[in-house]
């Protein structure tokens, strides 16, 4: 493996398969299949790539064109979840401790 790609594997993490739908909607974002789904794969993403408070997605949604669950980083706002994590500092944490594995 060339030094260029392992730059390329560390930032891009595989969406695992149960997060994702064969059917795409209209608006080409990614769809889930349930709300907790959707929330689940919105937190990996804030700790996987390290993403500071006000960056990346905030909340999900249900679409009113597929019915699926999406992300949106337009929402007001936050989800509860994610709140409560950035303000533990929880989320610092485990974005650290994902900084690390990908470092080994």
């Amino acid at each position: 493996m060339k030094s260029e790609d392992l730059a390329i594997a560390d930032y891009f993490k595989p969406i695992p398969l149960q997060y994702l739908c064969a059917m795409r909607c209209s608006s080409g974002k990614i769809q889930y299949d349930s709300q907790q789904l959707a929330e689940d794969a919105l937190i990996d993403q804030h700790i996987y790539k390290g993403f500071a408070e006000h960056q990346g997605p905030q909340n999900v949604y249900e679409c009113r064109d597929c019915g699926y669950w999406h992300m949106t980083s337009k929402n007001a706002e936050r989800l509860p979840r994610l709140q409560e994590m950035i303000d533990s500092g929880e989320m610092r944490k485990k974005q650290q401790a994902s900084q690390w594995e990908r470092r080994f």
